[in-house]
């Protein structure tokens, strides 16, 4: 999604959606912070920051703070109150199914009733989730959110990913985004990215087919991207061994608080080969 879809929005790509390079688009997942909203605004927050078009309007973080106790659509008006016609909020929800955990219940239900209240017309919020196939009956029990899935488009089922697309979801993010010059795009970067083309079909083994392992594959490159951002190397020999084998082992304040809920389920299944699981 970040490399396919998110890229095209931002770029302005989709000719069905004019305009989509004013879009505000955040991702959050529920558990990155201690609520779901926390966690909205957390996205919302970092999103501000990076798009030139919006960041420099006013001091976001004080004007989040201001809005803390506002409703996600009284949120949304202010955020785009400055922006083109065509601007959109697009939040991407992942792992929404974190929503229906046992430990998030209440919770869960009263942010997914404020999410679908800001969508409903003629709001400018929109709505991407991913959800686990498992998780689904859960939507069903939820009468908004039933209504908006069972909508002609309301979902778009997707089968195991086969081994190329796993390799496509190490590489694309870096490929896609011009991170790593490719097919002739020879633009000019301060220190292009080095990408181990052993890398992709080692880590894509490991996940392909194993319980939980998609998840897992993506807290890895996740925290592979932020180790490796100042050398810019992503190699099999030295990073992989060396930084798995690390957040493999829990201490106190130390990598492992920052796996989320479906992560930590995800490394009690994980039976991959790479050095350090």
């Amino acid at each position: 999604m970040r490399a396919g879809l998110w890229a095209q929005l931002a770029n302005g790509e989709i000719s069905e959606m004019p305009g989509s390079q004013h879009w505000l688009i955040c991702v959050m997942t529920p558990t990155d912070a201690d609520d779901p909203m926390t966690a909205l605004r957390a996205s919302a927050l970092k999103a501000l920051q990076e798009h030139e078009s919006y960041r420099g309007q006013c001091d976001w973080r004080k004007e989040l703070g201001r809005l803390k106790d506002a409703p996600i659509s009284k949120l949304a008006e202010r955020l785009l109150s400055n922006a083109p016609e065509e601007a959109r909020w697009l939040v991407i929800l992942d792992q929404m199914e974190e929503l229906f955990a046992a430990e998030m219940k209440e919770t869960g239900a009263v942010f997914l009733d404020l999410l679908i209240e800001a969508t409903q017309t003629p709001s400018r919020v929109r709505v991407v989730s991913t959800l686990r196939a498992d998780f689904y009956h859960h939507c069903l029990d939820h009468a908004p959110l039933s209504r908006l899935i069972g909508r002609d488009g309301g979902t778009f089922p997707l089968g195991p990913a086969d081994r190329r697309s796993l390799e496509r979801m190490v590489s694309g993010p870096l490929r896609e985004v011009d991170l790593i010059p490719e097919h002739g795009n020879q633009k000019p970067l301060a220190m292009p990215w080095f990408l181990d083309p052993d890398l992709p079909a080692t880590i894509a083994g490991d996940a392909e087919r194993r319980p939980g392992g998609l998840a897992l594959m993506a807290f890895a490159l996740r925290e592979l991207y932020h180790t490796c951002a100042t050398t810019r190397r992503m190699d099999v020999a030295t990073t992989i061994a060396r930084r798995l084998a690390g957040w493999a082992a829990p201490s106190r304040g130390g990598p492992m608080r920052r796996w989320s809920r479906s992560g930590r389920m995800a490394r009690k299944h994980w039976s991959g080969s790479l050095p350090g699981w």
